[in-house]
């Protein structure tokens, strides 16, 4: 059934952000100070919202609970990630200025790049069904898509 695979697709993307927020703050409560690897959570939710998770973009997140009692345990949960994902830290960083051309270049150069891996990948894999890197590149795309068009927008 439609429903069911869409609620089961949301629950998973779900799972897969609170995994990454909870190991995010385990590896920065350990002090490490590299690049934390968004590359292993296997959804575009968590890629989508990588610059958030790492504080270089505002973000504001709302938990949403019931009263009903039958839905006890959806709100414990809720809760449960609202305070994880409260420990998250911000470390705002300003952004060096580049040019309309470079931006272009650097899009199109990824939009090319990404459009042939992901060829590759879907040609090796049968589908791409079994390639971890297929939702990355597909991410890549339709960033890359909506960075141009932006761009076009402002001549």
């Amino acid at each position: 059934d439609a429903n069911f695979m869409a609620g089961y697709c949301n629950n998973w993307c779900l799972m897969q952000l609170s995994r990454c927020v909870r190991e995010l703050v385990q590896y920065r409560r350990q002090g490490s100070r590299g690049h934390f690897s968004f590359n292993s959570y296997l959804v575009d939710l968590v890629f989508m919202l990588s610059e958030s998770l790492v504080g270089s973009a505002h973000t504001a997140i709302f938990v949403c609970l019931s009263q009903a009692p039958r839905n006890n345990m959806q709100s414990s949960v809720a809760l449960d990630f609202g305070e994880v994902f409260s420990k998250l830290s911000i470390r705002p960083s300003a952004n060096k200025w580049k040019k309309k051309a470079k931006l272009k270049l650097q899009a199109t150069a990824t939009l090319t790049g990404a459009k042939a891996a992901l060829g590759n990948a879907e040609r090796s894999s049968g589908g791409g069904a079994r390639n971890k890197h297929v939702p990355k590149r597909r991410a890549q795309i339709v960033m890359s898509r909506q960075l141009l068009n932006v761009l076009k927008q402002f001549g």
